[in-house]
């Protein structure tokens, strides 16, 4: 089984509850879970198997008329959520 990782983007071009329920959709249809969208922070939280290929989501939402880019988490918050599981 492949291990889920993780995920947050930053989605512009989200201006009403239908944008954030069309980019939910889209990215639940390629294979993401526990997709999460906030209008207000145009982020999308989810997680995806290592095949997550960011490139083909991005192109995908931007076919959808909006910019998304993978944000980068902080180490400090990733070790800190690493020393909780040891």
């Amino acid at each position: 089984m492949a291990k889920e990782h993780e995920h947050t983007l930053h989605v512009e071009g989200m201006t009403c509850a239908s944008c954030a329920r069309t980019v939910e959709n889209y990215l639940k249809s390629q294979h993401c879970d526990n997709v999460n969208v906030n209008l207000a922070l145009a982020e999308a939280t989810l997680t995806a198997t290592e095949e997550f290929d960011m490139d083909r989501i991005s192109k995908g939402l931007k076919q959808l008329g909006y910019v998304a880019t993978e944000t980068e988490q902080e180490d400090a918050e990733l070790n800190g959520v690493a020393s909780l599981h040891k």
